[in-house]
């Protein structure tokens, strides 16, 4: 039987690096619970498992749409399909944003002289460019810089961010069709957004991909908080 998630007592999904993140959890709950920025951190890593597996049902609409109408649907699977490509990139972005606001929260805790959340606008300009600054000003040596570096020029990640800020804030792109010559020849439909084709290995792709850079931000975090204790 899966053990739920010790935030919130959610069913962690497969590919949910689920036993590092609930030690994250409860390392960060037994040092610094009663620390006044600490329900900031509660919040976004409660989000973060919320986004992440919102982020998998998303994927997985896409995947039983195109299995039954195809990458050339009528216009409500079509609508159905770009909807859950949609709420894919908004959730899966959404849930690297929690995580990196939880990890600056860390932050906080540990070195308040170089991060602030007192305000609301010192809350809303936490993004994961920010985090990596204000980590690099504070721990410039510590590993955790180089693993936040790494992330956020990953081609897949930098990808995923175009892709939510495009269909999340300004447009739905297109697809492109093929016809072939004879039956069954003819070049797999592609979305208009990085020529990204409609097919089974996209959505491996996209799942792996989100996986990936999830278990390596959350490996990262615990290696960062593993370091500190020892450091005390």
């Amino acid at each position: 039987m899966t053990t739920p998630l010790a935030i919130n007592g959610l069913i962690p999904d497969d590919v949910f690096p689920a036993l590092a993140f609930d030690r994250i959890y409860v390392t960060v709950g037994n040092r610094w619970s009663t620390n006044g920025a600490y329900d900031h951190f509660a919040g976004a890593w409660n989000t973060a498992s919320y986004r992440f597996h919102a982020a998998i049902g998303d994927l997985n609409i896409l995947i039983g749409s195109l299995s039954e109408a195809g990458p050339n649907p009528p216009p409500v699977d079509r609508y159905r399909q770009d909807q859950a490509l949609a709420d894919f990139f908004g959730n899966a972005f959404s849930a690297f944003e929690s995580t990196f606001f939880a990890l600056y929260s860390i932050g906080v805790f540990i070195s308040p002289i170089h991060f602030s959340l007192a305000t609301p606008k010192d809350q809303q300009r936490v993004a994961p460019a920010q985090t990596l600054a204000a980590f690099r000003t504070a721990f410039p040596t510590d590993p955790i810089v180089q693993d936040l570096e790494t992330l956020l020029g990953e081609p897949t990640f930098k990808e995923m961010r175009e892709i939510r800020n495009v269909v999340v804030h300004r447009s739905m792109p297109g697809r492109r069709m093929y016809v072939g010559l004879v039956q069954d020849d003819a070049p797999p439909t592609e979305w208009k957004m990085r020529n990204i084709k409609l097919n089974e290995e996209m959505t491996k792709n996209l799942l792996y991909n989100f996986q990936r850079n999830f278990s390596t931000l959350i490996e990262g975090i615990e290696t960062f908080l593993s370091i500190k204790r020892q450091q005390e």
